[in-house]
């Protein structure tokens, strides 16, 4: 897995959301589930997009005549983010739809920061 993503996953708060605003042109993906050949590979969905061009609507009218190609984490529901294929016996690859530079904010546990921080031996002040 990313180290990023999996930094991002320790610092977040109960919501695990964030905001990534991608660049024009970005190609966005997401998993025809009706073809995963898991005789030779199992598809791990990390992350999924809820909004494309700033609105659900666009996902709604794709999943009404594509309902297969939805990727469901904790019951949220949206296309492919991040995606870690794994193919048996062969290793495995890390997909993203979107890139680390275009994270705007995402939902973090202040204390958990902290907490990062002491252990990397920092000191906090004023907390």
């Amino acid at each position: 897995m990313s180290t990023q993503l999996e930094k991002l996953g320790k610092l977040s708060d109960d919501k695990m959301e964030a905001n990534v605003n991608a660049m024009e042109a970005t190609i966005a993906y997401t998993i025809n589930w009706d073809n995963v050949d898991t005789a030779h590979y199992e598809i791990e969905a990390l992350t999924v997009a809820t909004h494309l061009d700033g609105t659900t609507s666009t996902l709604d009218n794709y999943f009404a005549e594509h309902p297969s190609h939805k990727c469901v984490i904790n019951r949220i529901e949206g296309i492919a983010g991040h995606t870690v294929v794994h193919f048996r016996d062969r290793g495995k690859i890390l997909t993203s739809s979107s890139h680390w530079i275009e994270l705007d904010k995402f939902s973090i546990d202040e204390h958990k920061v902290f907490e990062g921080f002491r252990e990397m031996g920092g000191e906090v002040f004023g907390k």
